[in-house]
């Protein structure tokens, strides 16, 4: 009887780690070539990056893809209806994108994931037979330093904010036109991402070129950007016209208009924000 056990249980984790794959997987190298580009981003001194591009993957075969240089996130927008579910490995982590998932208008889509650390290889497997879009971002690492004020400030004054020209040095400039508003609504977003990844600059230079490259927005969507230590970040570029509070953003479909947008970065369906973010928030927001 305990053979037996040991037996059931060997094949219950056997098929559960082998799921994804058949018996008759195979293995495919890939590197992006030019002829497979949709569109190259790319600013002279080699800063940022951005690649895209369209594929087609095969069911059970494993595409271990040469992305040509380093790159900190990856979007994949699926092109057929057919349910699919796409596993992503690198050296360090895997990341699982469903096909049911993804939206084609959301600020920060399901299948969009931001890298803990920049990498140039990657592997791609799907359940089944699909075409899928991947777009590739590179944001170089830079260094901010949190506003001397927190610790000291009193409650319930504005917090400090870490600049947009400082987070966003080495990335593409927004495009030039802003509109003020009357703000009547305050709408918090939340990143949606991996609570382990604590680089939160690198996290929001990857949400704008997310925004800027991808879905093709002059700025950023959101007001505001708070991490999970309570820094809170100007987003969109003012470009002088007004206050940050106060500039039309793009974060809420068709709502944007009379609201300020403010991300928190991390995934909240099941776990609390710290107590420093909700202090931050509860003090923008006064």
């Amino acid at each position: 009887m305990r053979i037996k056990t040991q037996l059931l249980t060997f094949s219950v984790c056997w098929y559960l780690a082998t799921s994804f794959q058949s018996v008759n997987t195979s293995t495919t190298n890939m590197s992006f070539s030019p002829s497979e580009n949709l569109g190259v981003v790319q600013d002279s001194q080699n800063l940022f990056h951005y690649h895209s591009s369209i594929h087609i993957l095969e069911k059970s075969v494993m595409y271990k893809i040469n992305c040509g240089q380093k790159y900190t996130s990856i979007k994949v927008s699926f092109q057929d209806s057919e349910a699919t579910e796409l596993l992503l490995s690198t050296d360090s982590e895997t990341a699982t994108f469903r096909s049911n998932a993804y939206t084609s208008d959301a600020d920060i889509p399901p299948t969009f994931y931001i890298y803990s650390k920049p990498t140039q290889n990657i592997v791609l497997q799907s359940n089944s037979t699909a075409q899928i879009s991947i777009e590739l971002f590179y944001a170089p690492e830079v260094k901010t330093n949190t506003p001397d004020q927190w610790e000291t400030r009193e409650l319930g004054t504005k917090p400090p904010t870490v600049l947009a020209k400082e987070w966003r040095i080495g990335l593409p400039n927004p495009k030039p036109g802003r509109k003020t508003q009357n703000v009547k609504h305050c709408i918090i977003h939340h990143s949606a991402g991996d609570n382990s990844n604590q680089d939160y600059v690198n996290q929001l230079r990857n949400i704008y070129l997310l925004h800027t490259m991808s879905n093709g927005w002059d700025d950023i969507g959101y007001n505001y950007v708070v991490d999970p230590k309570g820094t809170v970040y100007e987003a969109r570029d003012a470009q002088g016209a007004g206050d940050v509070d106060d500039i039309v953003g793009a974060h809420y479909c068709a709502k944007n208009n009379g609201t300020m947008g403010i991300c928190l970065l991390g995934n909240y369906n099941n776990s609390e924000p710290s107590l420093s973010l909700l202090t931050s928030l509860s003090d923008l927001i006064a």
